[in-house]
Order: structure tokens, then C-alpha cells, then sequence
């Protein structure tokens, strides 16, 4: 045993267990700034992609993508005969048009306003004459159109005129469309309403749901029951059918067979399913507590809920100049213009070097968005970190101001192991993106070899991107513990998690299921609220649904702005529940467990390790 401050080892059956004597928490932590090169290789990064961007802006004209071509290939407002005509006017329903100046303001028959050159007539309709309602032939002129009132539209003009507009785009009448768009108008503030603020409020509801004793038993061993009645009940199913398929002489000795070996695997799935749940029983119970330690590391500080609006604020800053970027690259291609038989639409071909530039775009947007990710793990490991290691006592100083102080800790310090981290993704993100595009290359010429191989070689990049996230999210728990540097971090973190195998799959097991009814919770029981109040309160005397075509439209949006609420809420509550399970296993094993709380507090006091020794007296 060393001095005060430094690490007390003790040693029990060949086993060393390292208790830090000095440890208080991740607020005593004197922090430095890790992996610092990574922070600065991110923003040369950063450099260098708004450098070939301002280089693409300078050669590209984004025009060539947006504007249409006419019947002669032309692209409308750049190329030689039609600039300054931006927009493109129909003049059959075949999609033949012509450059022009401006949309027809106002429907004139009697004036003929776009016409193509009588030498682009086919022979055919010059001898035969052209009599459709939706072109004229006339001497000299070819192929033109009267004056119809119309609309610009990404520099289409589109006819005011339904019939007008059916024989052009054949598109369905507006009317329906019409009357949708009506029914979100009209119910705009019950779908922000019930889609955000009722949502975010019962996922709180069920914060609170979770930690009420009993309940989270009638979750967790409910669906655990559930999926071994499924087992067995599908075996015996399928024996029984098998048996009377067997009596009965109407199927085949093959079909019964197989019938009889499917169920027979299946009731052994659901023997297996009994014994690994009786195994892991003790590890189960302990999960059970770490997710409701989570669900009151969440309630204390609810404002980080709203987190993520950074992380999504930050990621459109990104996207505005990256995509101009981009659609400038683009626009530098050659294009040519094929005709389909029915229309022409313009095919593009690209350089080398535009092919290079495309892949630094990729790699940019891969290594950004796995950055902000990383960053918000990081604050969020900082939170139900720091939440962990406060005495139970002092629990209540440990709220919103300490979402606020973890944010600028993880930026401040940690943003170079958020780089690290991404880093490592991003470029397995990039190899799966060059391996979609040789596998694109290697179906269209047919080759099924290389298209085997590629297909080996993207799902081993695919096992390889998960086994990195995983690994990457704990070291950022570590990283907000410790504050260990990327390496060090994720070192520690295997470490620990490979000595608790079964504790961290129990947990996986039960957060899974936790998170899934959280999601079915508050998206079904979101959208039920809504439908219940639309159809039943009334303002003089007519409800919300008596003065709509449908609720189906209101109710699907309130869903999907629910859901995506409900997920951002599975996201941080998955990341507390991680951070607090690592947390506790590092008490465990480096502080002996003298900052676990409530339930963990009782698992440590009353189970024992794998060798059966007595954790704590």
C-alpha cells in the first residue's frame, strides 16, 4: 500500500484489483486536452474542403443541373440560341419544349407563344398533319403551342390548367393533393402540438412509469415470456400440423420432414432461450437497476432532451455549403443528352479528378457527422458520469447547469478524441462508400464473381463499423470518467467490459427492450391522444375531424414527429444506461464499489464475483 492519493493494490487467488484511493468523480478530475492533433487535423480538413469547394464554385455553373434542356438538347438560359431563356415550355405531351423568356402569365388561345423549327417536324406528321389537342403544326414553324396560363417551377413552366396539365405530365389531379394539404393547414397546431410537446411529455411519463416498483419486472419478464412462449408455441404448432399432415396423408414424406425438424429446432431455441435467461437471472436483476438509475440520472436533468438541437444545428452549417459544393462539382461534368424514346433527359460523366473530388466530399460528410455524434456521447457520458460518482446526498446539485458544464468540457477539452474516434468510422464509412460504387459497376457489367467478392468485403466492413461504434462509445464513457486520451480510453474500456461480459448483455438485453416499448409507447400513445381530441372535442358544436376530408394525413405526420422524438429520447436514454453500467463496473472493480447507489448498492452488497468471493463487507 503506497502513500495517500496513490493506488492501493490488493491481491486475492492470483487476482489484482486496483483500488484508487484519490478518485472523487469526473468533477475532480483534472482534465487536459486529449488527442489534440485530431482537433487539428478535423479543422485542416475543414480547410481543405471549403478550399476545392470555393475551386468547384469558381469552375462549376450550377445551372447545368437545375435548368431543362429543350428539343434540341440545348440546356435553357446557357447554351448558344437560348441564353437568357431560363425557363422551358411544353409544346406536346411527348415532353418535346422550348426555351423561353418567361411562363405565360395569362391564357390566350389565339396566341400561338412557343414554337420549335419546322425542320425538327418528323416526315410522317408533315404529311399527315397533326390534329391532338395539345400541339399545333403549323407552315413554317413546326411544332407549336398557344399561350396557357402557367406557373415556374425549378424553371419548368407548369400549366395552371388540369386538363392542360394531365396531357403534359400525366400527373394525377391536384384535387386530392389539394384537400390533403388542407387537412395538415388546418391541423398545423395539433401536429407540432401533440407531435413534439405531448410526445416529449410522455417520454418523461415514462421515465417516471419505469421507476414504479413492479413495473419494469411486468416489461422485462413479460417479453422475456413472451419470446419463449413464442418458441415453444410455434415448435408445438408446427409438430401438431406436421402430425395431422401426417394422418391426414396430404403432404409429402419431404414436407413433413421438414415441418417436424423446424419445430423440433424451434422448441430447442426456446430450451436455450429458458436456460441462458436462468443464467443470466442475477445479471438481469442488476440491469434492471441500472436502467432505473438511468431513469432518475435522466428526470434530474431533463433539459439534456434538448441536446441534440445543437448537434442538429450544428450539422445544417455543415450541409449548406457542403451540398453547394457538391451540385458545383457536379456541374462541372460533361453531360450528353439521351433520348428515351418518350423524352430527353441529360446523362452526366465525370473526370478522375471530380471522381477524387466526390470522395473527399464523402469522407468530409462521413468524418463531420460521426464528429457531432461523437461530441454528444461525450456530454452525454459527462453527464450520467458525473451524476454517478455525486454522493446520494449531494444528488439534487446534479442537474441542467450540469448539462451545460459537461457541453463545454467535451468541446473544450475532448474534441480531439471525438475526432479520433470518428476518424476510425468515417474511413470504414468511406471504403463501404467506394466498395457500393465498384459493386454498382460490377452488377452492371455483369460480373458475379467480383460481385460476390465485393459483397464478402462490404459485410465485413459492415461487422467492422459496428464492432468500432461499439468500442468507440465506450471510450468516450471512459474518456468522460477518466479523462483518458482516444487509445487509452478504449484500452481501459475493453478491458472492462471484457471481464463483465454477461453483466454488459444483460443490460444490452434489458435497455433493448426498455427502449423499444419507450418507442411504442410514445409514438402510439401520441398519436391516440391526438386522434381522441380531434374527434371529440368541439368548438360550436363541430369537432376538428368534422371540418377535415381525413385525419389519416394529421395523424401520420403527429406519428412520424413523435417517433423521431421518441428516438432522440432512446438515444440519450441508451447512452445514460451505458455510461452508468461501465460507471458502475469501475467502482466496482477500481473503487470497490463505494459510489453505487439504491439498487446497485444492493447488488454488491448481497451477490458475489464468478470465483464466489465476497465483493464488499
Amino acid at each position: 500500500m503506497g502513500n495517500k492519493g496513490a493506488k492501493e493494490e490488493e491481491t486475492g487467488e492470483g487476482t489484482e484489483t486496483k483500488i484508487l484511493m484519490d478518485y472523487t468523480g469526473p468533477e475532480a478530475v483534472a482534465r487536459k486536452c486529449t488527442d489534440v492533433i485530431f482537433s487539428i487535423l478535423i479543422i485542416a480538413t475543414w480547410v481543405c474542403l471549403t478550399g476545392v469547394g470555393i475551386q468547384a464554385v469558381k469552375m462549376g455553373n450550377i445551372y447545368y443541373l437545375t435548368n431543362a434542356i429543350d428539343y434540341k438538347g440545348r440546356v435553357c438560359g446557357i447554351d448558344a440560341g437560348v441564353m437568357g431563356k431560363y425557363q422551358l415550355y411544353y409544346v406536346r405531351n411527348d415532353g418535346t419544349g422550348v426555351c423561353v423568356s418567361e411562363c405565360p402569365q395569362k391564357t390566350n388561345t389565339s396566341v400561338i407563344f412557343a414554337c420549335v423549327d419546322k425542320i425538327d417536324i418528323p416526315e410522317a406528321v408533315q404529311i399527315a398533319g397533326d390534329t391532338s389537342n395539345d400541339a399545333l403544326v403549323m407552315e413554317g414553324f413546326g411544332y407549336c403551342q398557344y399561350a396557357y396560363q402557367s406557373y415556374d417551377v425549378l424553371s419548368y413552366c407548369l400549366y395552371e390548367d388540369p386538363q392542360m396539365k394531365n396531357a403534359i405530365s400525366n400527373t394525377v389531379d391536384s384535387t386530392f393533393l389539394a384537400q390533403l394539404m388542407g387537412d395538415v393547414w388546418k391541423t398545423k397546431n395539433y401536429i407540432f402540438g401533440f407531435g413534439f410537446a405531448v410526445s416529449l411529455c410522455l417520454s418523461f411519463l415514462y421515465l417516471v412509469l419505469i421507476r414504479i416498483p413492479g413495473v419494469m419486472d411486468i416489461m422485462v419478464w413479460g417479453i422475456i415470456a413472451a419470446i419463449f412462449a413464442a418458441f415453444i408455441g410455434l415448435g408445438a404448432y408446427g409438430w401438431q400440423t406436421a402430425t395431422h399432415w401426417d394422418y391426414a396423408n396430404t403432404k409429402s414424406d419431404q414436407y413433413i420432414l421438414g415441418m417436424k425438424v423446424i419445430s423440433i429446432v424451434l422448441i430447442i431455441l426456446g430450451v436455450l432461450w429458458a436456460a441462458l435467461i436462468c443464467f443470466m437471472r442475477k445479471r438481469i436483476l442488476l440491469a434492471e437497476g441500472v436502467c432505473k438509475q438511468g431513469a432518475r440520472c435522466m428526470f434530474g436533468m431533463p433539459i439534456i432532451i434538448l441536446y441534440p438541437i445543437l448537434q442538429v444545428t450544428g450539422f445544417v452549417l455543415f450541409m449548406v455549403p457542403w451540398v453547394a459544393y457538391v451540385l458545383y462539382t457536379a456541374s462541372m461534368g460533361t453531360y450528353k443528352v439521351i433520348d428515351t424514346g418518350t423524352f430527353q433527359t441529360k446523362v452526366y460523366e465525370f473526370s478522375k479528378e471530380q471522381k477524387y473530388m466526390f470522395l473527399f466530399f464523402i469522407f468530409c460528410f462521413y468524418w463531420t457527422s460521426e464528429f457531432i455524434i461523437a461530441l454528444g456521447q461525450i456530454t452525454v457520458a459527462l453527464c450520467a458520469s458525473t451524476w454517478y460518482f455525486t454522493p446520494h446526498a449531494n444528488k439534487s446539485d446534479v442537474g441542467n447547469s450540469t448539462v451545460i458544464k459537461s457541453a463545454g468540457k467535451a468541446l473544450w477539452y475532448h474534441s480531439g478524441t471525438a475526432a479520433f474516434g470518428s476518424l476510425v468510422i468515417a474511413i470504414v464509412k468511406t471504403i463501404r462508400a467506394v466498395l457500393a460504387y465498384l459493386q454498382a459497376k460490377a452488377q452492371k457489367s455483369g460480373n458475379k464473381i467480383a460481385e460476390a467478392v465485393l459483397c464478402c468485403c462490404q459485410c465485413c466492413m459492415w461487422c467492422l463499423e459496428k464492432c468500432l461504434k461499439f468500442l468507440s462509445k465506450n471510450a468516450y464513457i471512459m474518456t468522460a470518467i477518466s479523462s483518458y486520451s482516444f487509445c487509452e480510453a478504449a484500452k481501459e474500456a475493453f478491458t472492462l467490459i471484457a471481464t463483465n461480459v454477461a453483466r454488459m448483455a444483460s443490460v444490452g438485453i434489458v435497455s433493448e427492450i426498455l427502449l423499444f416499448v419507450l418507442k411504442i409507447f410514445v409514438s402510439l400513445g401520441t398519436v391516440a391522444l391526438s386522434y381522441i381530441l380531434m374527434d371529440n372535442v368541439r368548438v360550436n358544436g363541430v369537432s376538428v375531424a368534422g371540418e377535415l376530408n381525413s385525419l389519416a394525413l394529421p395523424c401520420a405526420l403527429i406519428f412520424i414527429i413523435a417517433y423521431c422524438i421518441a428516438q432522440i429520447f432512446v438515444e440519450i436514454f441508451g447512452m445514460i444506461i451505458s455510461t452508468l453500467m461501465l460507471c458502475f463496473v469501475f467502482d466496482e472493480e477500481k473503487l470497490g464499489g463505494k459510489y453505487a447507489d439504491n439498487e446497485l448498492k444492493t447488488f454488491v452488497d448481497s451477490h458475489h464475483d464468478e470465483k464466489g468471493e465476497q465483493l464488499l463487507h
